[in-house]
């Protein structure tokens, strides 16, 4: 058992992931640490995360109208953690935009984190996956 946690630690000290864990870096002696300078400054909110926020919002609150509209003509919702919010008419469309918001903080703190591909990735796929439930639900409402 002590000769597992000693190949476990010595395989993350040696790693190239270790530089994720300062602590762990240091102890490295194969480590060499270089600090680059820039005047870089980064921020969120480009032309690109506008474009993307407005297109998340914009197909969130079409779906949670077009739920809506669906709801009120017979249709059932088969989400068993939204059934409650949408059947109210007004809540689904603030169900909707509380989610978009849920996506936006995820990205901005993803960002914060210095993880900005995946801060992006985070709000494409989500405008992509509302835009796609926006298009199916536009679909299936009379």
């Amino acid at each position: 058992m002590k000769k597992t946690i000693a190949l476990v630690l010595l395989a993350l000290i040696l790693s190239p992931s270790a530089n994720a864990f300062p602590i762990l870096s240091r102890l490295n002696p194969l480590h060499k640490t270089t600090i680059v300078e820039t005047n870089h400054k980064r921020h969120f909110w480009t032309k690109e995360t506008k474009v993307e926020v407005g297109v998340l919002l914009g197909t969130s609150l079409v779906d949670g109208i077009a739920t809506g509209k669906a709801l009120h003509a017979g249709a059932k919702e088969y989400n068993p953690l939204t059934r409650g919010l949408v059947a109210h008419g007004t809540p689904a469309v603030v169900a909707c935009e509380i989610g978009s918001g849920v996506v936006i903080g995820t990205s901005y703190l993803l960002f914060r984190l210095h993880h900005d591909r995946m801060s992006k990735w985070t709000l494409r796929i989500a405008a992509v996956a509302e835009g796609a439930g926006m298009v199916r639900e536009v679909a299936i409402v009379p």
